[in-house]
């Protein structure tokens, strides 16, 4: 594989999410082709670098931990993540790249553009649940076992709850990561200062 291909496939932009496995890392800082990535959800600021480990015969990166300082990798520490570019050059084996919202929407500004993932994921709750109340419901507002044991409802409430579950964890990192910033635009919409 040539050496530019494989720098085409990690030229990452902030707001970029790296899903190497099981998980998922969000481009926190793009400095030219080096990059720093932490990990979404967690609760540590751990900072973490994709780099290129290997270029024949396929492009493979590491994911790992390095000085919070300096940038430079950990000594001795294994390798967080690791992945192999396959096919075309669009996709790691185990790394699927997407980018944010916002980047579909032409934003670069991280907040607007978790800001725009955020109302895509209520649009997809809203939607879920309107297409819970087209079913029937006893007298007391509840939907009946008999309405509940079909599969049409047992479909309609896994889209529902599935929806519900990214929204509530995409909140739960979105309000910690962006509190200056919701409460700068609070502020500005109420005439606080």
């Amino acid at each position: 594989m040539s050496r530019d291909r494989c720098a085409r496939a990690l030229a990452l932009r902030v707001g970029d999410v790296l899903s190497v496995g099981k998980t998922r890392w969000l481009v926190e800082r793009a400095h030219g082709v080096t990059s720093y990535v932490v990990k979404q959800g967690s609760k540590g600021r751990k900072l973490y670098s994709p780099t290129v480990t290997e270029i024949d015969p396929q492009c493979c990166i590491e994911v790992r931990e390095v000085w919070p300082g300096s940038g430079d990798p950990m000594p001795g520490v294994k390798p967080a993540a690791r992945g192999c570019l396959v096919g075309d050059g669009s996709a790691f084996a185990g790394v699927a790249r997407r980018r944010g919202a916002s980047a579909r929407l032409g934003s670069s500004d991280p907040f607007s553009q978790a800001k725009a993932e955020r109302d895509l994921l209520e649009k997809e709750v809203f939607a879920a649940g309107d297409a819970l109340q087209v079913f029937p419901r006893n007298a007391m507002g509840f939907t009946p076992d008999t309405v509940r044991a079909t599969p049409e409802w047992k479909a309609a409430n896994a889209r529902f709850q599935t929806a519900f579950a990214r929204q509530r964890k995409f909140n739960g990192v979105f309000v910690k990561r962006f509190a200056k910033e919701l409460r700068d635009e609070s502020a500005r919409r109420y005439g606080r200062r």
